[in-house]
């Protein structure tokens, strides 16, 4: 059989387990706070570097638009060279014809030249032959 219980000892033993509860709840306490200031030392970290990256990413926008730019001045710059050798060719080439030309007019000429000087010569001939008779 169980004698009666002394209120006094159970009373204190609730104080007892109410002072460890009390110690439970101030710990849990002290790691939110602990565990708070973590999250905004991160989150604090974590703005620094979005704002780190978005700096970047404006420099490289600016790059980016620069490299365009310097791409459209390089292509005008091509087109025009392109045009301008294209040009250059057809020039090229109406003057190799022109000087073709010009070879077979002075090589036909030549020996025209050579053929009517021998019927001059010839004419001539028979010229003073029909003169003396």
């Amino acid at each position: 059989m169980q004698g009666p219980e002394d209120p006094q000892e159970d009373l204190a033993a609730l104080l007892d387990a109410l002072g460890d509860v009390g110690r439970d709840v101030t710990a849990l306490k002290e790691r939110q706070e602990q565990d708070r200031s973590g999250l905004a030392r991160e989150l604090s970290s974590l703005r620094t570097d979005v704002s780190g990256i978005e700096d970047r990413l404006e420099d490289m926008a600016d790059d980016v638009s620069r490299t365009e730019t310097s791409l459209r001045a390089v292509h005008k710059t091509t087109e025009a060279t392109h045009k301008a050798l294209e040009d250059f060719v057809e020039r090229y080439g109406r003057d190799q014809i022109v000087a073709h030309a010009q070879a077979d007019l002075t090589r036909l000429t030549i020996e025209w030249t050579a053929r009517f000087a021998q019927r001059q010569h010839t004419r001539a001939l028979a010229r003073g032959l029909a003169h003396t008779r």
